[in-house]
């Protein structure tokens, strides 16, 4: 079991919103949501391309002990390893994740779109109900200068899009979050081209 320190009931409750918002987001469809007969043979061959491809590989274990400054090693999640997507955690010897990527290898702009979307309804909301921007308390900010499009979600996970690849970034225990992630994404970036 995960031991969770106690959070102020306005983050505790952005948290809450900002998953409902993406939750129903997502559960409205996403890039998995087209035709399911469909056997475009230009889809199936970009799908055969990437399916051997891991998040693991974008962004090593490497990188990220250069960055953070402490040796980790990089994990594929063998659950989340398919021809759409692939995860992977960067552990110290033992212990949790110091911070996870999931490399979405197509219909990374769906994701996005879906991303924001989401992100803006539960700020509109939070808004609304608090009378205070839910970016204000999250910490949550566009990024310039990475991939096509960039956003550090704060409490929430940061994503970079580059052409219709999505890289999302949890960093659950990296420290100083705002000022690595830019250099976490710039390292995995790299790496797409």
């Amino acid at each position: 079991m995960i031991d969770r320190l106690p959070r102020p009931r306005s983050q505790a409750m952005a948290s809450f919103a900002l998953f409902a918002a993406v939750a129903l987001g997502a559960c409205g469809g996403g890039a998995d949501a087209g035709n399911a007969g469909d056997t475009d043979d230009d889809a199936q061959a970009a799908e055969a391309a990437t399916a051997s491809r891991s998040a693991c590989d974008v962004l090593t274990g490497e990188d990220v002990s250069g960055i953070l400054g402490q040796t980790l090693e990089a994990r594929p999640d063998p659950e989340e390893q398919t021809p759409r997507y692939s995860s992977c955690g960067y552990y110290p010897g033992e212990g949790y994740g110091v911070l996870y990527l999931t490399a979405y290898w197509s219909g990374g702009r769906d994701e996005w779109d879906s991303w924001q979307m989401a992100t803006g309804y539960a700020g509109q909301m939070w808004e609304q109900a608090e009378k205070v921007s839910l970016d204000s308390i999250s910490g949550a900010s566009l990024v310039d200068g990475l991939g096509d499009r960039a956003y550090f979600g704060g409490m929430m996970p940061s994503l970079v899009l580059e052409g219709d690849v999505l890289l999302e970034f949890k960093l659950a225990l990296v420290t100083d979050e705002k000022h690595n992630f830019p250099l976490l994404a710039q390292a995995a970036l790299a790496r797409l081209k």
